[in-house]
């Protein structure tokens, strides 16, 4: 399950890579109840589906550079043992 936490961090992560996009009110679809409309065609895309791809490689990268780090870690060990 995802927590609130979860979906805060990644708001703070992406809000760079993405366009602030208007919560309107539908006064046509709005008979009974309020209804408004997050107008993500205003992202580079033209749908939500950017918010989602962007915190998954933002996601991916950081896992890209612990592997990294821990690899030039283990290289550098191997390094100063060969010099033995």
């Amino acid at each position: 399950m995802i927590t609130l936490q979860q979906i805060q961090d990644a708001h703070k992560k992406i809000l760079p890579y993405v366009n602030y996009t208007p919560l309107i009110n539908s006064n046509f679809l709005s008979k009974n109840t309020t209804v408004k409309l997050k107008l993500e065609n205003f992202q580079i895309t033209g749908s939500f589906k950017l918010r989602g791809a962007v915190n998954k490689l933002l996601s991916l990268y950081w896992v890209f550079n612990q592997q990294y780090i821990c690899l030039q870690w283990f290289q550098n060990i191997e390094k100063r043992l060969l010099k033995n």
